[in-house]
């Protein structure tokens, strides 16, 4: 509502000013106080035209820089996206060399040393049945009850045995001479090859060698072919 009125002073002041330039008229004091007003009056419009002007500046300026800043921050955010993603595959790809190699490496060191560990292994068995064997005779009958139910088509079989183990086996022929049909001689002999617990028989259609030796190395073969599969 004041507006207009300074804006009336104003047009006035000019019309006395017009006037009074056209006389020579000495400017009356209502004239030199609507003077005084009107400059007062453009100043503050001046001032606010500025004030309003930095403040539509600044606006403008912080909306630029908070657009700015929130296209920065999706570009950092899908960047750090793309970074871990791409650490991520070289993590799997390392992880997956490293569990080649390792397989690499025990498949090696396995190859190395499974002949040792079979070797082992199987000298401790010999080792426990040789043992069982010098207490226990009935080792060397269950060895020979074995051997015996490979024989087929013979009427004579020949066994050889360890000494210490001869009589014992001597005494069980007859239960021995049942596993085995058609055979009419059974021969039970001494041979110093064998050692305790083992037996070579000897047929007409050929020989079973029931050594403990020769098991251990027929059990060596078949666990280091088994393993060998496996691997």
């Amino acid at each position: 509502m004041g507006k207009p009125a300074i804006f009336q002073d104003i047009q006035q002041v000019a019309a006395e000013e017009r006037r009074r330039l056209m006389t020579d008229e000495e400017e009356p004091i209502e004239v030199q106080v609507l003077r005084a007003e009107a400059a007062q009056e453009a100043q503050r419009i001046i001032l606010e035209a500025v004030q309003q002007a930095d403040a539509y500046a600044e606006k403008a300026r912080t909306e630029g820089s908070r657009s700015g800043y929130e296209q920065g921050y999706a570009e950092g955010l899908s960047a750090a996206h793309r970074h871990l993603e791409e650490e991520r595959a070289r993590y799997r790809a390392e992880v997956e060399g490293l569990i080649a190699l390792i397989e690499q490496e025990r498949r090696r060191i396995w190859q190395e040393a499974e002949m040792q560990i079979i070797a082992f292994v199987l000298e401790i068995a010999q080792k426990v049945v040789k043992d069982e064997a010098q207490i226990n005779r009935d080792v060397a009958v269950s060895t020979v009850r074995n051997a015996l139910r490979r024989v087929v088509d013979s009427t004579s079989v020949r066994i050889r045995v360890n000494a210490q183990d001869l009589d014992h086996l001597r005494q069980s022929r007859e239960s021995l001479l049942s596993l085995v049909d058609g055979v009419e001689r059974l021969e039970i002999i001494e041979d110093r090859r064998v050692s305790p617990g083992g037996c070579v028989v000897e047929t007409g259609a050929g020989t079973i060698d029931a050594r403990v030796e020769t098991q251990l190395e027929e059990i060596g073969r078949t666990v280091l072919q088994t393993l060998r599969e496996a691997a």
